[in-house]
């Protein structure tokens, strides 16, 4: 089992690699799901003053990382509908596990 914490780290890898260094994640617009988190993320420079619309990032899908196996998915622009469709694939008793919440103060 994953924690939130290991996937948090797993998903800053992910961004840092595909960034170059230049996003991160976006901590208000993370999704909580009993099976795991869909981290949203963008650039350093518009999260720091989110009044900077032309430093946010365009297309920048987010990733899903499965509380259970660790697995990392990048579901696209239609995350909502791809979190639905997931869940028709897991078994149902992830459905009904305790949400991990997020702890951003934790290493």
């Amino acid at each position: 089992m994953v924690t939130f914490v290991q996937a948090r780290k797993i998903a800053e890898a992910w961004v840092d690699i595909v960034s170059d260094g230049s996003a991160t994640l976006d901590r208000e617009r993370t999704k909580v799901k009993p099976y795991g988190w869909l981290f949203c993320w963008n650039s350093k420079t518009y999260l720091a003053d989110r009044s900077r619309d032309e430093e946010a990032l365009v297309g920048n899908a987010p990733i899903f990382v499965d509380r259970v196996n660790g697995e990392v998915y990048c579901p696209g622009p239609r995350s909502a509908d791809w979190l639905s469709e997931y869940e028709k694939t897991i078994p149902p008793a992830r459905l009904g596990m305790r949400p991990e919440l997020p702890d951003w103060d934790v290493e």
